[in-house]
């Protein structure tokens, strides 16, 4: 798995814009979010698991279990960003 995406670089990969191959852009508006899945298996679903100690979320292919990314997990000295209230993502 590659090195471990920060907060940084998912806001630098919404600033980017929309990169689904094929997309016409028609359905949506500027890009607020971004979405993590696999390219091998995009409709299978990711699975999420932090290990103790590790600092990192690592999310794979729900399907073959191909590694997809890591993301870096603050302590509870970082900044805390607005608590995410259900719903949208």
């Amino acid at each position: 798995m590659k090195l471990p995406l920060y907060r940084e670089d998912l806001e630098e990969g919404i600033a980017c814009g929309c990169q689904a191959p094929g997309c016409t852009h028609k359905d949506h508006g500027p890009l607020t979010e971004v979405y993590l899945h696999a390219n091998c298996h995009p409709h299978a679903g990711v699975d999420v698991c932090y290990k103790q100690g590790s600092g990192q979320l690592a999310i794979t292919c729900r399907e073959c279990h191909r590694p997809i990314v890591s993301v870096a997990v603050a302590t509870t000295g970082a900044i805390r960003p607005k608590p995410w209230v259900g719903g949208d993502c």
